[in-house]
């Protein structure tokens, strides 16, 4: 998608060293003016491309570093029950055998 362009500056053979400042008229504009302003949309597309991507990377991120924290929880979880089965297997033993 091309901007307007109103009063670019000539840049052909024959006016560009003499005359910086002169305007075209769109039929004139040169096709370098053209390539420009098409290269300039194209690399804010690619921009915004980037920031999506940059985005879209932080909220995996952030996925990940949630599922993370509950696989840490779960592990705590696991740490306290083994624990607890420890516990009860001393008491059960206490009771059983050492009568």
């Amino acid at each position: 998608m091309l901007p307007s362009l109103p009063a670019l500056k000539c840049v052909n053979s024959k006016s560009f060293h003499s005359s910086m400042t002169s305007s075209c008229s769109l039929s004139s504009v040169s096709f370098v003016e053209l390539n420009a302003v098409a290269n300039i949309e194209l690399q804010n597309v690619k921009l915004m491309q980037l920031i999506q991507n940059v985005k879209r990377s932080t909220q995996q991120l952030h996925n990940l570093s949630t599922k993370q924290h509950n696989v840490q929880k779960q592990f705590v979880l696991l740490d306290n029950n083994m624990y607890i089965l420890c516990i009860n297997y001393r008491k059960l033993y206490q009771q059983w055998f050492l009568k």
